[in-house]
């Protein structure tokens, strides 16, 4: 090599954290869409059977749970039994529901960081579920409490908590301290999350009117690997497509 050669003429590297590396960071609205489409684009088949496996499991559990509530409510014989033994029966699919979606998230987590994906990630949730029970009705009420204060609070709350599922799985932290972190972790970043959310949700419901729905199958699990990707971002962790380096 040149020894006299200047050193603008290398080309660094792009930067790569390490793994495990948990350190709050500065989003942006184009990288992380950008980073999100490239790669679905390389496993829009996976995310598509996860997105269509998952929605039929949840009206199968809901639908076997409304019919047992009903079923159970008619031996009785009493009407305001039926309807308790429904409500009942609703809940506990309500719960499978928490339970299979934190599965999802554990699928489209791997997948944004590149890592090897299969089926079998949506039966992992068990050790995360009572932190998420617990932390979604905190999340609950906080925007809640948020809404009464003149809608807009709510959204912040909204904002501010809203990486809160994944700080569970991945840093398999409790339910408080997962809201915490997302607090953390999504300071400075609010505006650029809202123009995300804004944009995807009037993108995903244009798509789908014109599609009769049916562009669902895409616009749906994009939108649960664009949550992956936004939350490894905001704590500093690769995702599975680095930017390229600069020219």
């Amino acid at each position: 090599e040149n020894p006299y050669q200047s050193p603008a003429d290398y080309a660094a590297p792009p930067f790569v954290p390490p793994p495990g590396t948990f350190a709050p960071s500065r989003i942006e609205f184009s990288d992380v869409l950008g980073r999100t489409w490239r790669i679905f684009r390389q496993h829009w088949g996976e995310c598509m059977l996860v997105f269509v496996v998952v929605v039929i499991l949840i009206l199968i559990t809901f639908g076997t749970a409304l019919g047992v509530g009903a079923v159970l409510g008619a031996l009785v014989g009493s009407e305001a039994v039926a309807v308790v033994f429904t409500v009942l029966a609703a809940c506990l699919a309500g719960l499978f529901a928490v339970w299979i979606g934190i599965g999802q998230r554990l699928f489209f987590l791997k997948m944004a960081r590149g890592e090897e994906t299969s089926l079998g990630e949506l039966f992992c949730g068990g050790p995360f579920f009572l932190n998420t029970l617990l932390a979604g009705a905190l999340f609950a009420l906080a925007n809640l409490a948020g809404l009464m204060l003149f809608i807009v609070p709510g959204i912040i709350f909204a904002l501010m908590f809203s990486q809160f599922h994944f700080l569970i799985i991945d840093r398999n932290v409790d339910a408080v301290e997962s809201l915490g972190l997302s607090k953390e972790v999504t300071h400075g970043n609010k505006l650029t999350l809202l123009a995300i959310f804004m944009t995807v949700v009037v993108a995903s419901n244009v798509i789908n009117q014109f599609t009769c729905t049916l562009g669902a199958l895409v616009t749906a699990p994009c939108m649960s690997l664009l949550s992956a990707l936004v939350y490894l971002v905001t704590t500093g962790q690769a995702p599975a497509v680095q930017n390229p380096p600069p020219p």
